[in-house]
């Protein structure tokens, strides 16, 4: 976009009809730069940010709706924009330099962790440019990994490994971030966003703790709240909340589930 000076992606620049999807009068919660409309594959639409991976799916304050209307109503009421004006301006077509896709990506996966210098070096490309490519190769699911801008480095992460991970999380139905950090051989904010990406790519439902220290799966908790429950008879949400180290309304949310469910049978006293 020429007025934006953003570039898109070609599988970008496709959803978006050559479009330009920034939204005027917007800012990002974490860097402050303009957000743009986003799209995911089940049709539901959220804000992401121009510049750093921030973006409403994922990360607070959780907005993703059915309709750019609905989007934009929740947008407004949090502050994250002013009113609903969409660039729309059409896309210019440019033409980079050549470079073997099967070449970038056997670089990326020669180690765990690749800085940007290496990478930067071994192709003669901008960082941007560099961006762009693994960017575009995550959405082709060409490779898995993380794209660390802070620290300058790609995390690559073997499709074995992310189907182990997965395969962790729905058996034992909890995960320490910092052990995912050990495995990974990566610091815990990069563990947690891999985190992030598994939750949103597998539909693992759960709940984070309030340190975001530990992941619990929806059965997790509610296999561990019937056991509690059915062996105390009578215990405080406070102390069911404190156990998981979760807020205390969404353990109630789950209680009234078990019971709508008849998973139990149970009742809230006065004081809960």
């Amino acid at each position: 976009c020429k007025k934006h000076l953003l570039q898109y992606s070609k599988p970008e620049a496709i959803d978006s009809k050559y479009k330009c999807t920034i939204i005027e009068d917007s800012q990002c919660p974490e860097c402050g730069s303009e957000l743009k409309v986003e799209k995911l594959s089940s049709g539901q639409y959220y804000l992401g940010c121009s510049k750093c991976t921030w973006n409403s799916y994922l990360k607070t304050p959780g907005l993703f709706f059915p309709s750019e209307a609905k989007l934009a109503k929740e947008a407004n009421r949090f502050g994250l924009i002013k009113g609903w004006k969409v660039c729309d301006k059409k896309l210019k077509h440019t033409t980079g330099k050549d470079i073997c896709p099967n070449c970038f990506i056997e670089l990326l996966k020669r180690a765990p962790a690749t800085n940007f210098t290496t990478i930067l070096n071994s192709f003669n490309i901008t960082a941007e440019q560099m961006v762009r490519l693994i960017k575009t190769y995550l959405e082709e699911e060409r490779i898995y990994g993380i794209i660390d801008s802070k620290n300058r480095m790609f995390y690559y992460i073997s499709y074995e490994m992310r189907d182990k991970l997965v395969e962790k999380i729905q058996k034992e139905g909890i995960i320490k971030i910092p052990d995912l950090a050990l495995m990974l051989d990566v610091n815990s904010e990069m563990a947690l966003n891999v985190m992030y990406k598994l939750i949103s790519k597998f539909q693992i439902k759960g709940s984070f703790s309030r340190d975001k220290s530990k992941y619990y799966t929806q059965k997790y908790i509610t296999d561990n709240l019937i056991k509690t429950i059915k062996t105390k008879g009578r215990v405080p949400l406070v102390e069911l909340s404190k156990s998981f180290d979760i807020p205390l309304e969404l353990i109630k949310n789950f209680c009234i589930n078990l019971m709508k469910t008849k998973a139990i049978k149970a009742f809230f006293a006065a004081r809960g």
